[in-house]
């Protein structure tokens, strides 16, 4: 199973759709809002800005691991053979770098990258870009 930044993040894939089946099934077809899905990284201070902002690791877990945002990358498969639950939203946590209680700021959650040494300067990420484009595809649909 592999592991976020933080020593409590666990990534399991597939829980997300297990997840979303159980309670279909379960609840008899719901509305779902998942309010909160997301990967962190350690803060590493050593990184360039650049390397910081291209957030690989973060856009994988979006995009390439199934169960997170599969509202992009799994429904069509769903329709296809009739097992989507009544999937309306996700949001990703977080938008921007945030203080958590138990990591202080050692560790980065967000899409929007704060410069915390430079008047925490905003910097959109590599994963920021790709949602803003997810949501100007939505938009137009």
């Amino acid at each position: 199973m592999l592991r976020g930044g933080s020593s409590w993040i666990r990534v399991y894939p597939a829980g997300i759709q297990e997840f979303m089946v159980y309670v279909k099934e379960k609840y008899d077809n719901p509305v779902i809002y998942i309010s909160e899905n997301g990967i962190d990284e350690t803060n590493d201070p050593l990184l360039t800005l650049w390397e910081s902002l291209t957030d690989h690791w973060r856009l994988g877990n979006i995009i390439k691991i199934p169960g997170c945002i599969s509202v992009w990358t799994l429904a069509a498969a769903y329709d296809q053979n009739h097992l989507m639950p009544h999937f309306l939203s996700i949001f990703i946590w977080s938008l921007t770098d945030n203080f958590e209680w138990g990591e202080s700021i050692s560790s980065r959650f967000g899409n929007v990258y704060i410069d915390y040494d430079n008047a925490h300067t905003r910097n959109p990420k590599l994963s920021a870009e790709w949602f803003r484009v997810q949501l100007l595809n939505e938009a137009a649909l």
